[in-house]
């Protein structure tokens, strides 16, 4: 038996027989409204213990928010970073918050390190030498009694976002006299980067045993916000494996067939061993299979051991899969990461396997995209450009010119009272950029202070576009058609980077409030494209290479054709394996006759002269095949049918006559 499959049988068996275990809660749990901070922080309590202006250290404090969020963070209310909330179970009652950034700023970018904030981390004393900051409080639980605990830990969501801060639990067992404290989050997430999930933080050293225990989150250094909801206290299993952070290779969420030649997906994920004991014969598997649960492919690895308390450990898989080697359909596939041992039950299987989707787009909805569906909206203050950068392959087809059509875009309106706006009168600008081929592939030279337009920077103008809004809804799609400067379409180059880029203006107080629409709960983060989602701050000259929070806004990029057949194959058919019955076609009825010389699946294309796909059939395990098309609702013209096998292909070309 194939080893792969031999390892997803035994999983599967002990994935039902522990589909059911759960870490043994003994303090709080759902419901209670000290670990849910429900409606407040209820019995914790908070204290500051530093600042970089020693008077101000106690207002350095943790606060109750109750959408979940950061608002207000370091540029005010409505900033991506802070409408993006805890992916706690209990955020719809609120969480716990350390809100650094608006600490050190009052909300106002300004007043960064100017001592303006309640709470400053950059003083204007120190500032910029004291890049690190000076700033920390701590948000401290009620006494607890782990007198009859052997082993106690916390268990918790987080959504971090780090720029300089430093993050940590503190346990005392004598009353406060001594704290013990256990950093976390110490190689993830990178500064400007962030993590939104569940922790598990061994604390038995310092709890175990004692009847009066107290545990307390601090915050050190400086910024952006640290997020906290769901805190129980929970005994440690003894086999606990997870996938703690599953690296997602696609370039975009939606790619066009025709530029998938060169796209390669990695398999890589951060593995842990929460569990108590050392885990043995450690498989770390990944497959690709489409909606209907086809497998394309599996890899896997055998890890002798995995120590306790092994935390995010980095597991790549040798083996890589090009998407060009799926099956040429568009649809929706699947990444699945999974881990477990050929030797344990696992306690939490629900953390064992995760799974991210990619879709294969063609024919008239040939497009990228990084999302798939909005569920919200972010915007930036002042004047900015928000998007997403999409990538050509260096492996097409130079016959062929591939042309942008248009740019899909959405966006949401809100007045101040909060009810549905009017996008009526909004101008949408779309511009269309080119990364120069000087910039390095990790963007490390990325001219981060030059504007757009200026020819000294990174990025090549390549054209734009402009419509204004009228009548559109919330979330409806907006196309916008674009040009190059000459107003002619525009054709996609090779091996290019190309930032899509729309520009949303200063608001006017006491207007609607326009806003990009986005999914703001994206597992998809884009790790392997720097400038997956670039921003620039005009009013700031500055350049962003992410959003804070990970939103995927909504920026398609539909281009044209959406499949290109090859012409000159390496392995061709016999003329005999696909016949016509008639060229030219006269009447609509176009017949077709498939004889191969062994049996084999068959894929049966009908595309213009173009190489637009018109129809495609799929057949399983044919020798011989009749294929009728209706031709009745197309132009007289020139025609392509291609039939593609396993043991080759076949073009054929006939004109119609209506």
């Amino acid at each position: 038996m194939n080893s792969y499959w031999a390892h997803s049988i035994l999983f599967c068996i002990l994935i039902m027989n522990g589909v059911q275990a759960q870490y043994p809660i003994f303090w709080g749990g759902p419901g209670n409204k000290d670990s849910e901070f429900d409606g407040g922080l209820n019995g914790w309590t908070t204290t500051g213990l530093a600042s970089s202006i020693p008077d101000s250290a106690i207002n350095a404090v943790w606060t109750y928010s109750k959408t979940s969020d950061a608002r207000p963070f370091v540029f005010g209310g409505g900033t991506p970073s802070a409408n993006v909330p805890i992916h706690s179970l209990s955020n719809a009652n609120g969480a716990a918050v350390f809100n650094s950034a608006y600490l050190d700023t009052r909300g106002v970018f300004s007043n960064l390190g100017t001592d303006k904030g309640p709470a400053p981390a950059l003083s204007k004393m120190y500032f910029p030498d004291n890049k690190f900051g000076i700033q920390s409080g701590v948000l401290t639980s009620p006494k607890i009694d782990c007198s009859s605990q052997s082993t106690v830990a916390v268990w918790f969501f987080q959504l971090y976002y780090k720029f300089y801060g430093k993050t940590s639990i503190e346990v005392t067992h004598d009353g406060g006299v001594n704290w013990q404290e256990f950093p976390i989050n110490i190689e993830s997430p990178a500064a400007n980067n962030h993590v939104n999930n569940r922790l598990l933080v061994d604390i038995t050293s310092a709890a175990a045993g004692y009847p009066e225990v107290q545990f307390r989150f601090k915050w050190s250094n400086a910024f952006y916000f640290w997020i906290i909801d769901d805190v129980y206290l929970v005994n440690r299993p003894d086999h606990d494996l997870a996938i703690t952070h599953p690296y997602y290779s696609p370039s975009s969420y939606a790619i066009p067939i025709s530029q998938t030649c060169q796209d390669s997906l990695i398999f890589k994920a951060a593995i842990s061993n929460h569990g108590s004991k050392t885990q043995r014969d450690v498989v770390f598997a990944c497959y690709v299979e489409n909606n209907m649960g086809l497998t394309f492919f599996s890899d896997s690895i055998i890890i002798p051991e995995l120590k306790a308390n092994t935390k995010d450990s980095i597991i790549t898989l040798s083996n890589t899969f090009k998407i060009k080697n799926l099956p040429h359909e568009e649809g929706i596939y699947k990444i699945i990461w999974k881990i477990y041992s050929l030797t344990s039950i696992d306690a939490i299987p629900e953390d064992n396997i995760i799974h991210a989707n990619f879709e294969i787009t063609v024919d008239d909805e040939s497009i990228f995209a990084k999302e798939t569906k909005a569920n919200g909206s972010l915007r930036f203050p002042g004047n900015y450009l928000i998007g997403a950068q999409y990538r050509t392959p260096d492996c097409l087809d130079k016959r062929y010119d591939f042309e942008i059509e248009n740019v899909l875009v959405q966006l949401t309106s809100t007045p101040s009272s909060g009810s549905a706006g009017r996008l009526d009168g909004y101008q949408v600008i779309v511009y269309i950029l080119k990364v120069k081929d000087t910039v390095n592939a990790d963007f490390s030279n990325f001219a981060l202070d030059r504007d757009f337009g200026d020819f000294s920077g990174s990025l090549e103008f390549i054209g734009l576009g402009d419509y204004t809004c009228n009548g559109e809804a919330n979330f409806e799609d907006i196309f916008v058609p674009v040009t190059d400067i000459n107003e002619k379409k525009i054709d996609l180059e090779p091996n290019t980077r190309y930032f899509i880029l729309v520009d949303h203006h200063l608001e006017i107080p006491g207007t609607f409030s326009i806003e990009h629409a986005a999914d703001l709960s994206s597992l998809n983060a884009f790790e392997t494209i720097p400038f997956n989602t670039p921003v620039y701050l005009k009013d700031k000259g500055l350049w962003l290479a992410s959003i804070p929070g990970n939103p995927q806004p909504v920026c398609r990029l539909k281009i044209f054709p959406g499949y290109i057949i090859e012409t000159n194959n390496s392995i061709a058919l016999s003329q005999n394996s696909l016949t016509i019955k008639s060229n030219p076609v006269i009447h609509s009825n176009l017949e077709l006759n498939i004889q191969l010389e062994e049996t084999s699946d068959a894929q049966l294309l009908f595309a213009d002269i173009h190489g637009k796909i018109i129809s495609k059939e799929y057949y399983k395990s044919i020798d011989e095949q009749t294929a009728i098309f209706d031709l009745s609702n197309y132009p007289s013209g020139m025609y392509v049918t291609k039939l593609i096998t396993k043991h080759g292909t076949r073009d054929l070309m006939f004109s119609y006559l209506k």
